[in-house]
């Protein structure tokens, strides 16, 4: 998260490796973040899940 080692505004980036070695980070050097608590209900946080690319019936799917 932005604060580094200090609890607070947890957020989520985002990054693809098709060998688990090396990896494209998705966010930049803007710091962009792809979810974080931008909504008054997101007090407790936000939450996040997988996706599977070709799930049901082919389609991606939220897992």
């Amino acid at each position: 998260h932005p604060k580094h080692i200090q609890w607070g505004n947890i957020s989520q980036g985002a990054a693809y490796s098709s060998d688990f070695t090396s990896w494209t980070d998705f966010n930049g050097s803007e710091g962009y973040k792809t979810i974080w608590p931008s909504q008054i209900y997101d007090i407790r946080g936000v939450f996040d899940g997988s996706i599977i690319k070709e799930g049901i019936d082919g389609y991606p799917t939220i897992l």
